[in-house]
């Protein structure tokens, strides 16, 4: 794959990318879509010497459209535009230390914390949960301790979970796309003058995405909690076994 121009529509206004596929075949992006070129396309189109490539990656990032495209103009250094080949010609930040897994992703350097994120979570069982909720419940009828219902642990288990399952996946894609350009950067490496670099500004705003998963109200956050919970009631009777009577009281 090359690329063959960049463009500008000559009616529409917008920015674009002329290129070639590996199996011969000329197709032009401006990273909301892909089109097969052809004579009617090419004559509403004129070629121009640069164009907003930040803008047309975050389009074909966000529209999964043609990864191997976006990674050629990332890292490609004919590829990349003015602004780019300027930012990564200056020094790199000193002392940066990458560690990226499906455990952790933290990029920093002396004094200072880029990105730092854990990874996500194992999916929890529905049934599995359903059965702890049940015996923790049996268990507290046994030992006559007083049970309150506020919590609505099983509803919420029921009539949340495709919402739950849903987030989980949503979770973990963004996590693997912060994995994918933290290899990038650290490829990369992280230059003095960081404010531009798209590939770190893009890093930031999939961070963000993450983050919202661990936000109170959350899907993932509302089961992992009650999950716990469950746990620690289910660990509170073990270890308590004088734990009877209406003096006691548990939240299902």
């Amino acid at each position: 794959m090359r690329i063959l121009a960049f463009c500008r529509h000559k009616s529409a206004g917008w920015e674009g990318v002329i290129f070639q596929e590996d199996d011969g075949r000329t197709r032009i992006t401006n990273g909301i879509a892909v089109w097969d070129d052809s004579e009617k396309r090419r004559a509403a189109l004129e070629e121009v010497k640069s164009v907003d490539l930040q803008t047309i990656c975050k389009g074909l990032e966000r529209y999964s459209l043609h990864h191997a495209l976006l990674e050629l103009l990332r890292t490609d250094p004919e590829a990349v535009d003015k602004q780019d080949q300027e930012y990564l010609a200056e020094p790199l930040v000193e002392e940066l230390r990458f560690q990226i897994s499906d455990e952790k992703i933290d990029i920093r350097c002396s004094g200072f914390i880029f990105v730092q994120a854990r990874g996500p979570a194992a999916a929890l069982e529905q049934k599995a949960l359903l059965e702890q909720y049940q015996r923790v419940l049996q268990e507290g009828k046994a030992r006559k301790v007083q049970i309150s219902f506020s919590n609505h642990f099983r509803r919420r288990l029921l009539e949340r979970w495709d919402e739950y399952l849903t987030a989980v996946e949503d979770r973990l894609r963004t996590y693997r796309k912060m994995m994918e350009l933290a290899w990038l950067l650290e490829r990369r490496g992280i230059h003095l003058g960081y404010c531009n670099d798209h590939v770190l500004q893009d890093l930031y705003d999939q961070h963000s995405s993450y983050s919202a998963f661990y936000h109170a109200g959350s899907p993932c956050q509302e089961m992992e909690w009650i999950a716990r919970e469950l746990m620690g009631l289910e660990q509170a009777f073990a270890e308590c076994p004088d734990m009877r009577g209406r003096k006691h009281k548990i939240y299902l």
